[in-house]
């Protein structure tokens, strides 16, 4: 079975917690589905906020 899509989450808002730079940040699953589509994994969704956000500079790559 495949990762989860944000349709398929069970929780709203959707909760995100990075444990390496500490940042806490809910969102509304209407929002998210609105602008990333509603069929969207949940691995890549956390890509695609970070990159949008600005986060994916400030945490290291290993």
């Amino acid at each position: 079975m495949g990762s989860r899509t944000i349709k398929d989450f069970p929780t709203d808002p959707i909760e995100i917690e990075c444990k390496q730079c500490g940042r806490h940040r809910r969102y509304r699953k209407a929002t998210l589905i609105e602008k990333y589509g509603s069929d969207v994994v949940l691995p890549n969704l956390l890509r695609l906020i970070t990159k949008a956000t600005g986060w994916d500079r400030l945490v290291p790559r290993e």
